[in-house]
Parts: structure tokens; C-alpha cells; sequence
């Protein structure tokens, strides 16, 4: 019994460690974009005036 939930547990980790990883993976994508799309929008707003 003990076995079956120290297993459970690790898979509980294991979980939980994925779906942080896809969170801070979806972050980044996010930021990066976003970080894009403001620098790109301030140049064209310099070029502009």
C-alpha cells in the first residue's frame, strides 16, 4: 500500500513539474511576442513623427 501511493505521488510530481514547465513555456512564447509587438509599435510610431 505504501509502494501504490509513493508511486501515486511521483506521478502527481510528475505532473504537476509538466505543467509548470507548459506554463512557463506559454509565458515566454507570450512575453516574447508581446515584447515584440511593443517594439515594433514604438518604431513605427518614431518613424511616424
Amino acid at each position: 500500500m505504501q509502494e501504490q501511493k509513493a508511486c501515486a505521488l511521483s506521478l502527481w510530481h510528475y505532473k504537476v513539474l509538466a505543467y509548470g514547465v507548459c506554463l512557463i513555456k506559454m509565458a515566454h512564447k507570450w512575453l516574447y511576442l508581446h515584447g515584440i509587438f511593443r517594439t515594433n509599435v514604438m518604431c513605427k510610431s518614431k518613424a511616424h513623427s
